[in-house]
């Protein structure tokens, strides 16, 4: 094609410095590595809009970046040729690594894009596996509305990151290199949580919380992401995943710590990364408690400290078998209102909540007597004298818990006690329909003292 042809479909761009020299500014090398206009991991954003008709055309650019580094192109608009069965007609862009051999292991296909996709109706990434990428547009018949909009972007191949969850106002969002795309292979990417002290961290991906598209194999002994319970790979595992798994973690402590692994790659290339998100969690800990030394989740509560408080069930990991023991003692002469609100449990008794006046046994309680999963139910008791115990106990490791089990203490005289709380605060329907009172031998009928559940949501928003 000559430079006459290439005039005449006058070329427009935002990368241009002058319109005359359409063949220059159309087919170019952009090199990060001998320009100094160019930052490391800078953009460049590239448009054309056809303006002639009637003509073939075609245009490419040769991108570099540095040996250190992966070329991401992102095409944002296009609308050229169109897509029948396996095959692009009529025209198309086209995306290649420039310097990868095709019988080298670290090569991929082509990825070759047609049809018409206006802005905000296509996301398309490629990374390459290489330092460098090549890419084409060609339309054998030029139309005025045929265009293209791209990004090209230049980032390093280390892939260490450091999140202070404190700062991520609404929710942070870690994602694979390339994502939306294919992973480069050969990869390892470390991502350090850390929250502020007492805060914790909560991550969700997979289903409705976010994208999960990892290659899949046996054991998921490949590609594969695992998480650990606090700051290094020492800490506890929580999970390995790969595949199209699904996973909702809440930390124990102030941090979580993931690493993504991928290997050297091979067909089908069907896959596009991951989109993990990310949020603030409330604090693991219980006012006016006294942790047990040693213990996963023991803790006392004295009436002396305070007269009525609440405390969750673990939400975070624990270890098939755990058994948390919740003790609450009194002062001579004092009796104890407890009131239960469950809301998941997992079934068959693989966990169960158990409430004991002294070391009677009230009640136990399990999935299969949880009305509702939203709303929760509630089980009232009263003990006969100043000591009570709960037990929560799981059978079955347990990941994560959003809606543990709520546990409302009220220590009071027992010489002044008439049935009723102090003060009776009205509750709506639905809490009256889902609570279950458990008579003690005071005869006990009215519901328990109330308290302030705290909850969180998990409020998401993309970080720039």
């Amino acid at each position: 094609m000559s430079k006459v042809d290439l005039w005449s479909n006058d070329c427009e761009y935002y990368y241009t410095y002058d319109l005359r020299v359409c063949e220059e500014e159309c087919n170019q090398t952009i090199d990060i590595r001998q320009s100094s206009d160019l930052e490391e991991e800078a953009k460049v954003t590239f448009k054309h809009v056809t303006q002639q008709t009637g003509k073939p055309f075609y245009c490419w650019y040769r991108l570099y970046g540095n040996d250190d580094q992966y070329v991401i192109v992102d095409v944002r608009t296009l609308v050229a040729g169109k897509y029948d069965v396996d095959k692009c007609n009529d025209g198309y862009l086209r995306i290649t690594d420039d310097t990868v051999d095709k019988y080298s292991s670290q090569w991929l296909p082509p990825t070759t894009i047609c049809g018409n996709y206006p802005a905000n109706h296509i996301r398309v990434k490629r990374l390459t596996r290489g330092s460098s990428a090549f890419v084409e547009f060609r339309v054998d018949k030029a139309e005025r509305s045929q265009s293209y909009e791209f990004d090209a972007m230049f980032v390093d191949k280390v892939c260490d990151w450091l999140v202070p969850v404190d700062t991520c106002f609404g929710g942070c969002k870690l994602v694979s290199p390339g994502y939306p795309g294919i992973y480069p292979p050969n990869i390892t990417c470390h991502y350090t949580l850390i929250n502020f002290e007492h805060a914790r961290v909560q991550l969700a991906f997979g289903g409705k919380h976010g994208k999960f598209d990892i290659k899949r194999s046996n054991d998921c002994s490949e590609d594969y992401l695992v998480i650990y319970d606090g700051r290094s790979n020492v800490s506890p595992l929580v999970g390995r995943y790969c595949g199209l798994d699904s996973e909702f973690v809440i930390s124990s402590g102030t941090s979580l710590y993931v690493e993504f692994h991928s290997k050297s790659g091979g067909p089908p290339y069907d896959y596009s990364g991951f989109e993990i998100n990310v949020v603030d969690r409330w604090k693991n800990e219980h006012d006016y408690g006294i942790k047990e030394p040693d213990s996963i989740c023991d803790w006392t509560f004295l009436s002396r400290d305070s007269r009525d408080g609440d405390l969750h069930t673990p939400d975070h990991m624990i270890p098939a078998g755990t058994m948390c023991i919740y003790t609450f003692t009194g002062e001579p002469g004092e009796i104890l209102e407890v009131r239960v609100k469950a809301y998941e449990l997992k079934p068959d008794c693989l966990e169960s909540v158990e409430v004991l006046d002294g070391e009677r046994l009230l009640d136990r309680i399990c999935a299969e007597r949880i009305k509702s999963r939203v709303r929760g139910t509630s089980f009232s008791f009263t003990t006969t004298s100043n000591a009570a115990t709960v037990r929560y106990q799981t059978r079955d490791k347990r990941v994560s818990n959003s809606r543990p089990a709520w546990i409302y203490y009220t220590f009071r005289n027992a010489t002044e006690y008439t049935g009723i709380p102090e003060t009776a605060p009205a509750q709506d329907q639905n809490e009256v329909e889902d609570s279950m009172t458990v008579p003690s031998s005071l005869g006990r009928t009215g519901t328990s003292h109330s308290a302030i559940l705290l909850s969180i949501g998990l409020l998401v928003t993309s970080q720039s």
